[in-house]
Formats: C-alpha cells, structure tokens, sequence
C-alpha cells in the first residue's frame, strides 16, 4: 500500500528531490471535479513515463471562505493516486517571486519536475503573472513537458470553486454537491450546548464552524451524520438558534434515532438539502411542531 507524504515549503526551506516527478499545480482549495482531473492526468503521465505522481499546493495566508480544510483535499488527492504533496505556504517572499525564479529554483531545481500539470486559468507569481502560457515558454528551457487542461463543464458552466463558494452561501447545497463531486461535509468536537434542544426532546450535537471556512446559508438541511463509522439521517441547523438568542455561528444537528453521549467525540455532518429558512419561532410549541416536521421529511430522505 502506499502512502502519501506531505512535505511542507516554506520560503527558507532547502530542498533538493533526486526522484523524478509528474506534478499538477493549484490551491486545490474546492478539489472539485476540475481539481481532480489534474490529478488524474498527473498520475496517467506518471504510469506512462515511470514517474511518481506529486502535487504542489499553493496555501495562501489567513486563506478565507475554504470549502474543505487542507487535511481533507490531502486525503482526495492521495485517494485519486498522489504519492507526494508538496505544501507551498505563500509568504510574501514567495508571492514575490517571479515566474520564471520560481520554475527554476522550486520546480525544476527543488522538485526535479519533469511533467507538470494545470489548468488553464491557473496563475502563479509576483502579481500572478505567471499563466499556463509562460510555463510553456520555460518547458524547453528548464526541461519539463507541460500538460493543460481545460476546465470541467457542468450545465454548461464551468466549475470552479467561486461557483461552488456561492451555490453554498445561497443554500444550494444539492448543486454543490454536483459540482464538487463530493457531499459537503465538517467535522469537528461534539460542543457542549445550552441543551435547549434536549429540554424539548430534540437533543443537538453542537460543533462549530472553522472560522476561516465559508458561511453557508443559515437554515435547517436534510443530513446524515457518521458517528463512529455509522451513518444517521439527520437534520441540521445552521445559524445562531434565534429563537434563544444564541450568538455563535455554528451547526447544530439532531441525530435521528441516536441515543447516547458524544460529547468531545469527533463527528461528520454531511449536508444533502436545504429544507427551510432559518427563523424565531413565537414559542417552543411552535418550534417543537416544526421540528418534528424537519425530521418527518430527513425520514423519507434516501
């Protein structure tokens, strides 16, 4: 079995690989379907030329509105055949380094890439003037062969991370998923709550958004819930429970049919559809009657 190796790159790191390498470029930062295909492409070019399959991902600082975390695009590219992820965390020296100080020191001296594969809006260097076009110019000069591929359409828009970014934001949650080519998820911490939801028999796993993660919708989705290996329907709320005044951004799910206590455990929360609006309800009678509403229609979800 092989294993994935993360190696991390700063701007003051020294780095000198022996190993020849077929490497794709990006952020990676929705790993949607057209961040996939360049990883796919990557490891065909590897199997085909006796190289091993490696990625550069760019993380930016204080990087906003992510839609996975690093860990999980990690575990996506590994799964699709990525042997190596080499982690480039933009610093300012790094950001202002030219296009062509970068292909020469980092990707042909560090590295030692001898295929390389992006897409074709893909960006790097002082300014991002660096495209695909320039890297084709440096391909003869520093000895690499250069693969760019063109963006994944789905009807009829090309899929990106911004057209994923506000499918979430408006609630979109079923095109999103579509696009991605994954189910939304988080992970995290069972938090300890008010435990409103328990004094109304509807008890809540409480876990908090990454504060660097993008805000979905604030509303009630249609979920599943894996606890331990096992998937439960669920319904989630996302937003800061007005009805009781609560001021934190975070998802509160319930999970239908569990028993049991998972505080401090480590839960995922997968998002399938949205069901309604967020709201302040009059009276815990009238919250306690939609809610079991909510549930009546996670029941019949598939």
């Amino acid at each position: 079995m092989i294993t994935m190796e993360i190696i991390k790159i700063y701007d003051d790191t020294k780095l000198k690989n022996e190993d020849k390498l077929a490497i794709c470029l990006g952020t990676f930062d929705g790993m949607h379907s057209g961040h996939k295909s360049l990883a796919l492409e990557t490891v065909k070019t590897a199997e085909e030329n006796s190289l091993i399959p490696a990625a550069a991902v760019f993380e930016p600082e204080n990087f906003s509105e992510k839609i996975i975390t690093s860990e999980k695009k990690y575990e996506i590219l590994s799964a699709l055949g990525i042997e190596r992820i080499y982690v480039f965390y933009l610093t300012e020296k790094f950001r202002n380094t030219s296009p062509e100080a970068f292909v020469k020191e980092w990707l042909s001296e560090s590295l030692n890439a001898c295929s390389i594969v992006c897409g074709f809006n893909y960006t790097f260097g002082k300014n991002k003037q660096g495209t695909a076009s320039t890297l084709l110019e440096l391909s003869c000069k520093y000895g690499f062969s250069l693969t760019v591929k063109d963006g994944v359409k789905r009807d009829g828009i090309i899929v990106s991370s911004t057209v994923i970014r506000n499918f979430l934001k408006n609630g979109e949650i079923k095109k999103a998923n579509e696009f991605s080519g994954y189910i939304y998820n988080i992970s995290g911490k069972v938090e300890q709550g008010n435990h409103i939801g328990r004094t109304l028999d509807f008890p809540t796993a409480n876990v908090y958004f990454d504060k660097m993660s993008v805000k979905l919708k604030r509303g009630v989705y249609l979920s599943e819930t894996d606890v331990d290996g096992k998937l439960y329907k669920s319904i989630t709320n996302v937003g800061n429970a007005p009805t009781f005044g609560e001021k934190k951004y975070l998802s509160e799910t319930h999970i239908i049919g569990f028993e049991g206590d998972i505080y401090g455990e480590e839960i995922t929360v997968y998002f399938y559809d949205f069901l309604r609006e967020e709201k302040k309800f009059t009276s815990p009678d009238e919250l306690i009657e939609t809610i079991k509403n909510d549930i009546k229609n996670a029941e019949l979800m598939r």
